[in-house]
């Protein structure tokens, strides 16, 4: 009998240790699965949070667009060209970063060019009506 309930005590004790391997392999997978929902509710918010940032660029943009097309009227009469292929505003024949050099090197030029001349003068000069000579006929 006492072999009996040492054996009987052997196997329980067996079953124990096979319990708690199973229990410790399932609170490790529990515990990877939290971290796993820890990351993706990580990832919900910052995606949350992108949305929220692109809609207010988005109504930024909009604005934007208002305030240029009420500050300058020709946009709304050239709106449908834009983006055609083959006109002015084609903008994927354009090189925005090429446009900047440009510019960058027109703007060099103009200023070396305004140290030469007397703005005060030019302006005057802009200001200015052509007045017709005066015929000698209209003196009579």
């Amino acid at each position: 009998m006492y072999d009996e309930a040492k054996d009987a005590l052997q196997a329980e004790r067996a079953k124990l240790v096979s319990f708690d391997r199973e229990l410790q392999s399932l609170e490790a997978h529990k515990r990877a699965k939290d971290e796993e929902i820890h990351q993706n509710n990580l990832e919900v918010q910052q995606l949350e949070y992108d949305i929220q940032r692109f809609q207010k660029e988005r109504q930024a943009a909009a604005a934007s667009v208002k305030s240029l097309e009420k500050n300058y009227p020709w946009i709304l009469d050239q709106k449908q060209h834009f983006g055609q292929q083959g006109t002015l505003y084609d903008f994927n024949a354009q090189n925005p970063a090429e446009a900047r050099k440009r510019l960058e090197q027109l703007e060099e030029k103009q200023n070396k060019l305004g140290k030469n001349v007397n703005r005060k003068v030019m302006d005057m000069l802009d200001r200015s009506v052509i007045v017709p000579p005066l015929s000698r006929f209209s003196l009579l």
